[in-house]
Order: structure tokens, then sequence, then C-alpha cells
């Protein structure tokens, strides 16, 4: 991938500045966490095991390089798509069923007791 090759770019770039061998800069093992994991702060690097310590010097030039091949945001306020859930149909009487805590059906009108319908009954 695109990222790979530039991060191997940078670890071989920084070697040879350093006059370090390339594992220095971070190991093979490493380029596989970070590939996988795709940190984009420095704080998320360091929590991939043998970047801490000198090694953290690369974090800032690491994360910038993940950060460059993050997928793109599209630009502008976020909306919540309200319409977006599945309308899964009811099943047959659903609406109707009484919710025992709140003696209120489903549909949110009130249920009546067997107390309240004798109430306005005349004897």
């Amino acid at each position: 991938s695109g990222l790979r090759a530039e991060l191997l770019a940078y670890r071989s770039t920084e070697a040879e500045r350093l006059g370090l061998s390339a594992f220095r800069v971070f190991t093979d093992a490493q380029l596989k966490a970070v590939l996988a994991r795709r940190p984009i702060t420095a704080t998320a690097l360091e929590c991939i095991d043998g970047f801490g310590g000198v090694k953290s010097q690369h974090g800032e030039q690491i994360v910038k390089i993940v950060k460059s091949h993050a997928p793109r945001q599209p630009a502008g306020p976020r909306r919540l798509l309200v319409d977006a859930a599945p309308n899964f149909p009811e099943s047959p009487g659903a609406a109707k069923r009484k919710l025992p805590a709140t003696g209120h059906s489903t549909d949110g009108n009130p249920q009546m007791k067997r107390s309240d319908a004798s109430v306005g009954a005349s004897s």
C-alpha cells in the first residue's frame, strides 16, 4: 500500500541520516502494527510496543504520514441521518400490547383498568 511504502521510505531516510540500521528507527513488527492500527495521535502510537523512549522522536512524523493516508472526511457540519434506520414491520397487535410497568400501550395511550371501567357503570 502507499502508506507502507511511505513509512518504509521514512525509515530508510531516517536510518541513513542518523547512521543507524533501519530496524533501529522501527522494526518490521512495529511497521505491521502501525499499518494495522493506523494511529493518528502520538499517544496512540506509543501504545504500540516499542514506540516509547528513544523511538518516540519519530512519532510525530509517523503520525503525520499515517494521517496523510487517512480517509478524507467531507467538509461541513456532520448531520445525523434519522431516516437511515431500517423500517421493520411490527408484528400484528404490537401497538396495543400493554407494558407491565407503566400501564400504557406501546402507542402511548393509557390502558383502561378493570376498576376504571366499573366506575362509570350503573348498578
